[in-house]
């Protein structure tokens, strides 16, 4: 006899599969081990087998055995013969890998219990057996059944239509191959499909496919373990919450109507068993309740759906579909987006959504879903905000005049409504797509790109400290405005779309133009050759960049440019009527 377990259920049972290889004669043998983690074959004859201390594997060959594993997590296997089989102390477990028929095993809460054959095929080892001390129990590749005890259980069906019932306790039920009944009873218990060879498509409360999976049948199952292929978790069906952990590949998973944990990558539900790492990328959907779902390595989606979620997309460019609730949302590294829905604005007047970009250095913000339009404040850092002190940005967004809360934020890119908005910047470089209705876009600090869209914009490019800022109207009658010397003097800000004739105009009049008086307004002199050098002129340089003329203006008169922008031509040289001075 040789057992020939996978090593990754030899560490789901907590043993490990590094042994000593130890054979014994064909006759009786009394054999005590060492600590050391040992393989004892028994071989044929009546063995005594004390394993001693250590993670051991026990055989006990053709007759009938007394194997005892003593201290440490055991793996105990008898043989044809009756035989009498102790696990000790530590997590131990029964094992029937090489009967020749099924068998049927009842754990009792003192780790004793009952076996039968219960298949009528040659060469069953359960027959006759005497057992005690044992927590896990493996069995044939035939259909059988295993019931757990009031304990923590590993049960493990290996190929043929098993019926595993862990009763009482946190147990983990492996099916393996073969239509399986996988009944967890009380406890919060884990089905786990990470030894599968195929990907696997689980569905709790209906018949499962792919792989081990193929007929299985889910009961009482709170957590789901995945392979390492490209899986799909279906526990739309659950209303009392569940948790999924993917393993590793391309998963899908959708929650249900509870409070769902749903982990694409990362380490597998139980401790001893060792982490699979994802890298390609998934989709997660949170559905109702108040759910916490964690992206992989890839490019993952999520979809939080409604309820108050915790989201981490993980590393990757991850994609958040944002639902209703009051919802934190994590980017993690990598260029992330947030796409917010027409019901993600929160009920209450309390309510709040927590955007923390992470590392990534171009995390956007879509809005466009919106029923109504909203007001998007990027901030720095805030000693007076103590509770999000520790966040790198903050983001403070009102939806519809009602609601106003506060935001972490990590954004450079956001897309607004279709209708009015407000968008407030930082100081790192942002890219704002104002999209329809009439908006209020100031980028703040930063090297910024604004765009106006559709409507009647405002584009303020000079409330920020200086940064290189490209300016969008877009369609509509925009206004250009500047109320900063130090933004117009430190760095190049580009009009693309000046169009007159759409009543476009920039407006200078928050600059003071002269600044030995006061509030001083610009005065238009047209060509730079008009300049004198008094403070307060205003003039042009005619396609100065092809393509484009530079607006400069002096504001001390010491002779020299205090200001300059450009703007493109496409409407000639720059009038008086461009601007509002």
């Amino acid at each position: 006899m040789a057992i020939n377990l996978p090593n990754g259920l030899l560490q789901l049972l907590g043993i490990d599969p590094s042994t000593i290889e130890i054979s014994l004669s064909e006759a009786g043998n009394s054999f005590n081990g060492s600590n050391a983690n040992e393989h004892v074959h028994g071989n044929g004859g009546g063995d005594s087998i004390n394993a001693g201390g250590g993670s051991d594997i026990v055989e006990g060959g053709t007759g009938g055995d007394s194997l005892n594993g003593q201290d440490g997590n055991d793996y105990i296997e008898g043989g044809v013969a009756g035989d009498a089989m102790n696990g000790g102390s530590g997590s131990d477990t029964l094992g029937y890998s090489q009967s020749g028929s099924s068998v049927r095993v009842t754990l009792n809460d003192a780790g004793g219990g009952t076996t039968s054959g219960s298949g009528s095929g040659p060469g069953n080892h359960a027959q006759g057996d005497s057992i005690s001390g044992f927590e896990n129990v493996v069995g044939s590749n035939f259909g059988d059944t295993l019931t757990g005890n009031i304990h923590r259980n590993v049960l493990a069906g290996l190929a043929g239509a098993d019926k595993l019932y862990g009763m009482a306790g946190d147990d983990i039920l492996v099916g393996g191959i073969g239509a399986d009944v996988l009944d967890g009873g009380s406890g919060i218990d884990t089905a786990d499909y990470s030894t599968s060879a195929a990907p696997v498509h689980l569905v709790l409360g209906g018949v499962s496919t792919g792989g081990d999976a193929q007929g299985d049948t889910l009961i009482s199952i709170e957590k789901l373990v995945g392979t390492a292929g490209a899986d799909v978790f279906d526990g739309s069906s659950s209303i009392t919450g569940f948790s999924a952990n993917g393993g590793g590949g391309a998963d899908t998973m959708i929650g249900g109507h509870g409070n769902d944990t749903l982990s694409l990558g990362g380490a597998a539900a139980v401790a001893a068993f060792a982490a699979l790492q994802e890298e390609g990328g998934g989709e997660v959907r949170g559905e109702d309740g108040n759910d916490n779902l964690t992206g992989s390595a890839g490019d993952d989606t999520i979809y939080d759906g409604a309820g108050d979620d915790m989201a981490s997309g993980g590393e990757g460019k991850d994609t958040f579909i944002v639902g209703s609730g009051q919802n934190s949302l994590n980017g993690g590294n990598g260029d992330d987006s947030f796409s917010l829905q027409a019901d993600s604005i929160p009920a209450s007047s309390d309510g709040s959504i927590t955007f923390d970009g992470g590392e990534g250095p171009q995390d956007s913000m879509d809005l466009r879903n919106l029923s109504s339009g909203a007001e998007v404040t990027l901030q720095d850092p805030s000693a007076s905000l103590a509770a999000l002190e520790d966040s790198p940005y903050l983001m403070d967004m009102n939806f519809g005049g009602e609601t106003s809360s506060y935001f972490r934020a990590s954004i450079e890119t956001d897309t607004l409504t279709e209708f009015d908005d407000g968008f407030f910047g930082n100081s790192r470089d942002n890219t704002v797509f104002g999209e329809g209705g009439n908006d209020l876009i100031d980028g703040g600090g930063g090297n910024d790109t604004l765009i106006g869209g559709n409507g009647n914009d405002l584009l303020y490019a000079g409330f920020g400290a200086g940064g290189n800022e490209t300016l969008y109207g877009g369609f509509g009658a925009d206004r250009f405005v500047f109320a900063s010397v130090e933004e117009l003097s430190s760095a190049f800000t580009f009009i693309q779309d000046f169009f007159r004739g759409e009543d476009d105009v920039i407006n200078l009049s928050l600059i003071d133009a002269n600044t030995t008086t006061e509030e001083d307004a610009f005065v238009w002199v047209g060509s730079v050759e008009n300049l004198t050098g008094a403070a307060g002129e205003l003039a042009f340089i005619s396609n100065s960049l092809e393509g484009y003329n530079t607006i400069v203006g002096e504001v001390n008169g010491e002779q020299g440019n205090d200001i300059a922008f450009l703007v493109n031509n496409t409407d000639g040289d720059p009038t008086a009527d461009f601007f509002v001075l």
